[in-house]
């Protein structure tokens, strides 16, 4: 065999090596090509429950600040609530974090009224999470027949807040009798006939009428708006002291003389004496608390 054909063949074997070289080489780096994508494929698959739950528990961060905002007026029967979606965007929740939400009627628990809010992030899911609003019931699957893909949602409950606004009025409602009680028996013991018969909680001098004098209290014989009155400034007690949790003014009544408007519950004109204290939830409950005379 000629040596030129010896070359033809070598150069044919080389260019055949390249090619299969070539293959292998592009073979491997599509299979590296798709073993990239698939990993990347299942990564996002496993942030995705991450990020959505963070979503979630973010939006209950907000939705919960903006019902304590709110909480005078979220639990009023006489406000109109925003519907779900626009709950979300008035507490801030960004409309591209795809997530829901649904409110619940009136809830009562003892004393305290309080609504309901569930978010839950939307997927993929054949299913729409099924709510009762009158039992604040969440359903993440209502329908056993389908399938349930898994979903991050949470639930706020506004009772710990309204009971928390509740508690700390009536804290401010007692401190104020604890007040009003104390201006009484120092007025009483500095009295050297310590008359029991004589009532602190109003002008004592003056038994047909009100004639006040300095230091005493005023005469309120029905409900009044306590900045309308002396009686912060007669007790010592700052102006903040007059509003209660959910930032309304407290109401007061000292009223004794016969044919007045009594509150609820004070004796007429007769021992123990006794100044009244109120304020009216959210949702229209007075809550009263009595300065009493100490015996």
């Amino acid at each position: 065999m000629s040596a030129a054909c010896l070359n033809g063949r070598r150069q044919t074997q080389r260019g055949a090596a390249f090619l299969v070289f070539v293959a292998i080489l592009s073979a491997v780096a599509i299979s590296f090509v798709l073993a990239e994508a698939t990993w990347e494929s299942k990564a996002q698959a496993d942030r995705l429950p991450r990020l959505e739950q963070d979503r979630v528990s973010r939006a209950v961060d907000l939705v919960r600040a903006w019902y304590q905002v709110n909480a005078p007026s979220i639990d009023n029967p006489n406000t109109t609530l925003p519907d779900a979606m626009a709950l979300l965007v008035a507490a801030g929740v960004p409309p591209s974090w795809r997530l829901n939400a649904v409110l619940s009627a009136p809830q009562v628990r003892g004393q305290i009224q309080y609504h309901v809010i569930v978010v839950w992030a939307e997927n993929e899911d054949p299913q729409t999470p099924g709510f009762d609003p009158d039992t604040a019931q969440f359903t993440v699957c209502p329908n056993a027949s389908l399938p349930c893909k898994p979903r991050s949602w949470a639930r706020i409950e506004g009772y710990a807040i309204q009971a928390n606004y509740y508690a700390h009025t009536v804290e401010r409602l007692s401190a104020l009798a604890l007040a009003a009680q104390a201006f009484f028996k120092g007025h009483w013991l500095a009295d050297p006939d310590r008359n029991l018969g004589v009532n602190y909680f109003r002008a004592p001098h003056d038994t047909t009428g009100c004639t006040t004098q300095p230091g005493d209290l005023p005469c309120v014989d029905g409900w009044a708006p306590i900045d309308s009155t002396s009686v912060l400034s007669v007790l010592g007690e700052p102006v903040s002291s007059g509003s209660d949790a959910w930032g309304q003014l407290i109401r007061v009544a000292n009223g004794n003389a016969p044919g007045t408007q009594q509150p609820l519950g004070m004796h007429a004109g007769q021992t123990p004496f006794e100044l009244a204290l109120q304020s009216v939830t959210p949702w229209g409950e007075p809550i009263v608390i009595y300065a009493v005379q100490p015996l």
